[in-house]
């Protein structure tokens, strides 16, 4: 039996599509080591945002559809994926897109100001790296708490009460400790870092 390809400290994009597409052993493990959260956390944020109950089971349901689409048709959109770009802007997109399709297919509609979802801007892969390393330390910067917050707000999708029991505060205190830690990221960044995100 053969073993699982061994992690590359920093694989890039490319390397793990191209690992995907060949089938490798313990490809998908890796993928999804390292894009299960974000897939997760994007389709929680769009329940939230079309006013769907987020339970643990429905985001497990809509996380699956992404991993499904990924799947079909002899990986038909893994193969589009293009060289040199960021496939976690790439995997934002198709979770949205198929979270939002299960909302659909739940209440036969979604609220008028989901209904137009914008295309994929796309960004050169220089640029993404650049700003997620302006990112991460900006992030490092920041007290622990702080950071980690974010990190769990934005990138995995926590809500408000998730967060609080993770950080161990009241739920009303939530808001007002995320904004400032906002405030805070976006003095070391620059307003437009923060919009431009």
């Amino acid at each position: 039996m053969i073993g699982p390809v061994p992690e590359a400290p920093c694989e890039s994009d490319d390397a793990l599509v191209a690992l995907l597409l060949s089938r490798a052993p313990g490809a998908w493990e890796r993928f999804l080591a390292r894009y299960d959260p974000l897939i997760s956390g994007i389709c929680r944020r769009t329940f939230l945002q079309a006013g769907a109950p987020a339970d643990p089971q429905s985001v497990a349901d809509a996380s699956m559809t992404v991993v499904e689409a990924l799947l079909s048709e002899e990986y038909r959109l893994l193969r589009a994926f293009r060289k040199g770009s960021s496939l976690e802007a790439y995997l934002r997109v198709i979770s949205r897109s198929r979270t939002l399709d299960v909302l659909r297919r739940r209440t036969g509609s979604l609220p008028p100001w989901m209904q137009e979802v914008p295309a994929p801007v796309e960004v050169p892969l220089v640029e993404v790296e650049e700003r997620r390393e302006r990112l991460k330390a900006a992030l490092a910067t920041l007290p622990p708490r702080e950071a980690r917050s974010l990190r769990l707000f934005h990138v995995e999708g926590l809500s408000y009460a998730e967060l609080a029991l993770r950080l161990d505060m009241p739920p009303a205190q939530v808001g007002v400790f995320l904004k400032r830690s906002r405030e805070k990221l976006r003095a070391i960044l620059g307003d437009n870092f923060l919009e431009e995100v």
